[in-house]
């Protein structure tokens, strides 16, 4: 077999998909994901190679050669040519890492509530800057993007431990929606801590606050079982929400948000309050 250390441009890349024959069928979603990697520059190349068979057919490699193409971008990547293609039945069988093994292996303890936090904050923050409800709802950040999250925010492992605790008090909701809801609080008041502690306690919460209702929606959402993105997409908007009335000495009957029809909740400040109009 032959190792080339490849400059790959999109016409090399074009090339060598030409012989993409037989292969699975393309992830648009991945390519999508690797095309906004290599515009950001957070493309490296870690010795993964580009596998071309000896019969001149692609084995491995068409997503990253796809992404070159579509992002016009020249990447370093690793060739190997020659390769028997009755190894194809052997190539991508291993277990993938996921985003909470990688914050594992970076010392993070729980790396799997910490990664899926990181996304539900990396998600919000483009929601709010111009985005809609499918891009609070959907999506994953690439790792550097969750680490960016989670260097800015060094205080999450933190919310993440608190919100456990929370959790077994409140009996229900996820620790990522309460840590995310939390850190969002936090940004706006100093205050955010003890008012979420007194939902988690239950204690110091008029009955006809708007927080109790935000306690009884993580309770039910426990009841119901588990959540889907979605679901828990719709939730912290309901606690931020909640947050936000309570601010303006709201009183209410039922918590509700309508995705895609009320705009995304941002946790107002306490000089907000007064001001914003719902």
């Amino acid at each position: 077999m032959k190792f080339e250390q490849a400059t790959m441009t999109p016409t090399y890349a074009q090339r060598l998909l030409a012989g993409n024959i037989g292969n699975r069928p393309m992830n648009d979603a991945f390519v999508r994901d690797l095309v906004g990697r290599m515009r950001r520059g957070e493309w490296a190349d870690n010795a993964e190679t580009v596998k071309v068979g000896t019969d001149g057919r692609l084995k491995d490699g068409q997503h990253r050669l796809q992404a070159v193409v579509d992002s016009g971008c020249t990447v370093p990547m690793t060739v190997v040519y020659g390769v028997d293609p009755e190894a194809f039945k052997t190539i991508d069988v291993g277990r993938s890492r996921t985003a909470g093994n990688l914050l594992a292996m970076k010392g993070h303890g729980d790396g799997r509530t910490l990664a899926a936090t990181a996304a539900m904050v990396w998600r919000y923050k483009r929601a709010v800057e111009g985005g809609t409800w499918t891009d609070l709802s959907k999506g994953t950040p690439s790792p550097d993007q969750m680490f960016a999250v989670i260097e800015l925010h060094p205080e999450l492992s933190d919310h993440i431990a608190w919100a456990k605790v929370a959790r077994r008090k409140i009996g229900g909701g996820s620790p990522s929606v309460l840590a995310t809801a939390l850190l969002l609080c936090q940004e706006a008041s100093t205050d955010a801590y003890t008012v979420w502690n007194d939902v988690a306690l239950g204690a110091n919460i008029p009955i006809d606050s708007p927080l109790l209702l935000a306690r009884q929606a993580l309770v039910i959402r426990k009841q119901r079982g588990g959540l889907s993105l979605p679901e828990q997409s719709v939730l912290m908007c309901k606690l931020l929400k909640a947050w936000n009335m309570w601010g303006r000495g709201e009183t209410v009957q039922q918590l509700v948000w309508k995705p895609g029809i009320e705009r995304i909740p941002v946790a107002l400040k306490p000089q907000e309050w007064i001001t914003w109009a719902a």
